[in-house]
Parts: C-alpha cells; sequence; structure tokens
C-alpha cells in the first residue's frame, strides 16, 4: 500500500509541478551567462567582460501595477541608427515575467546575443529615460542600477531582432565603450496554461481518495 500510495502522489506531483518549474527562457547563445543570484550592482566598472553578455530575472510573474512604456513592442529589427522605432505600452494588470541583460567590455568588443522563450516577448526597454523610469518598479531590490544606457534606440549602433512569433530575441551589441543593457518583459508562464486542468486534478484526487479507503 505504502508503494502504491507513493506513486499516486508522486502523480498529483507531476500534475502541479509546472507551478514550481515554469520558466519563460528555453535557449540562450552560450555567450550569455545567467547570474543566481544576482549581482548587487550593474554601475560603470562593477560589471565587466570581454567574452561575456549578462543575464539575470528582475521579476517572475509580475502583475504590473501600471502602464509601462517600453521601446519595442513590435516584431522586427530596430535600431542600427535606423530612425524608425516601435515605442509602445504595456498595459497594467498583465503577469510577466522581466529580464535584465547587461554588457560592458574594455572596448571595441561586439556581440550577438540570442535568446529564446516559450512564451511571448511583450516589450523591451532599451532607453536611459525608459530604464530610469523602470528602476524602482520593474528592477530587482537589492541591486544598484544607473540611469543611462548605450543601447539607447533608436540612434544608436546597437540593434535587436524580434521574431514573428514574438519567441527569439537577437541582440547585436555594439561595445564602443558604456553600459549597454536591456530589459524584456515577457508573458509570465506561471498562468492557468501551466495549470493542470481542473477535471484531471479532481479525477487524480477522487482516485487516490477511493484507493486510500478501500485499504
Amino acid at each position: 500500500m505504502k508503494k502504491i500510495t507513493s506513486l499516486l502522489l508522486g502523480g498529483m506531483f507531476f500534475l502541479l509541478s509546472p507551478l514550481l518549474w515554469a520558466g519563460s527562457i528555453t535557449n540562450l547563445s552560450s555567450n550569455i551567462q545567467v547570474l543566481d543570484p544576482a549581482p548587487p550592482d550593474v554601475t560603470g566598472n562593477n560589471l565587466i567582460s570581454d567574452t561575456t553578455v549578462f543575464l539575470f530575472q528582475e521579476k517572475s510573474n509580475f502583475t504590473l501595477l501600471q502602464d509601462v512604456n517600453v521601446d519595442v513592442i513590435d516584431t522586427g529589427s530596430f535600431g542600427g541608427n535606423n530612425p524608425d522605432n516601435s515605442p509602445g505600452v504595456v498595459a497594467s494588470g498583465i503577469a510577466v515575467d522581466v529580464y535584465y541583460v547587461h554588457s560592458k567590455t574594455s572596448g571595441g568588443i561586439d556581440f550577438l546575443a540570442t535568446l529564446q522563450f516559450d512564451t511571448e516577448v511583450l516589450g523591451i526597454i532599451a532607453s536611459a529615460e525608459n530604464h530610469s523610469a523602470t528602476n524602482s518598479s520593474l528592477g530587482l531590490a537589492g541591486v544598484t542600477y544607473d540611469n543611462t544606457s548605450k543601447f539607447n534606440l533608436p540612434a544608436t549602433d546597437d540593434s535587436l531582432t524580434l521574431s514573428p512569433d514574438r519567441k527569439n530575441l537577437s541582440l547585436n551589441i555594439d561595445n564602443g565603450g558604456g553600459v549597454d543593457k536591456v530589459r524584456i518583459l515577457v508573458a509570465s508562464t506561471s498562468q492557468a496554461s501551466v495549470i493542470p486542468e481542473p477535471g484531471s486534478l479532481v479525477l487524480l484526487l477522487l482516485g487516490i481518495g477511493l484507493f486510500l479507503r478501500r485499504r
């Protein structure tokens, strides 16, 4: 009985487990290093590398308390001193996962960094203005941010491309000096789509109850 019961309970845990391990990122280019825990300070030369782009998560399943201005809301390619841009607003009430990408080198080293998500990218913050406006609301508590950004769309040598399905993001980072940083708002995976269907969960619980009662 003990063994079979544990298997049944294990099955229930399997159905519920997406609530525990759900995450937005499915793939990263090899030059991106995930920082966990996040660094305490990302200003100046506190986080610098000639080989690596850094990434850490700022928010998980966070419901926006107010509208957020972003620099890119459409799919396509932006930056590279192209005057066209696609600013927009991610509306309050939407649950998001938020990621911070950071690059600073000793100078003259460029990167192509790619990120793949399992849910849609809703908006991208690249300008100094919008970084400054969201550091307190979307930034990670305990991290010191500055209010500058060399990845300052659209008037920049840096560029980015968001795929038509909104799940693949490429960052062309031109490290001519200064800090390149991008804040990415992704639709949270901790939504109804990862919660077991009520019917499946009820049937499993009933089955466990009947089995235990018969024993």
